[in-house]
């Protein structure tokens, strides 16, 4: 996986300032981060949808009804890009043309692949619980036939904070 500060699909960032090329950081920020927006490229078009995620090692790991628009342009396409923000708040000034947010986020490139063996599955899956802090115990078998689970090999990360 590259940790490049030109990773961005050959585009530097403008104000390198702002650039966050510790690959520590970077995962901090994953493992803080609650929502990751995912894009990929439908029939149509781009097509984005927010997701909760789990982290395996240096792969994200999300989940998702077994059929649909998002699961339809992931099997002709597994080539994604996501983005994860943490730590947002607005910055506020005596104008308007001052005001400005706070942030730090992780954008990435990699491609998604889906989890057939049940075991993994259930173990991925079982990564959920405590990150969104719900009860412990096992899954209901039904919930880990019904749910289809998708592993983020990573490729690629650039991060920003704006402060």
């Amino acid at each position: 996986m590259a940790y490049c500060p030109d990773s961005l699909r050959g585009h530097g960032m403008r104000r390198k300032e702002q650039e966050i090329t510790d690959r520590a950081e970077l995962y901090r920020i994953l493992r803080e981060a609650r929502l990751c927006r995912l894009a990929m490229t439908g029939d149509d078009g781009p097509y984005l949808v927010p997701l909760t995620f789990a982290l395996d090692g240096e792969d994200l790991v999300l989940h998702s009804a077994r059929v649909g628009r998002k699961i339809e342009a992931l099997r002709r396409n597994p080539a994604v890009c996501f983005e994860v923000e943490e730590g947002v708040e607005v910055a506020a000034a005596d104008t308007a043309c001052d005001f400005g947010m706070r942030f730090r986020t992780v954008i990435g490139f990699g491609a998604v692949e889906f989890v057939e063996d049940r075991a993994e599955r259930t173990r991925l899956l079982a990564l959920f619980g405590p990150r969104y802090g719900a009860p412990a115990g096992p899954l209901p078998d039904a919930e880990i036939e019904r749910t289809c689970v998708l592993r983020l090999r990573v490729r690629e990360l650039t991060g920003k904070r704006s402060a």
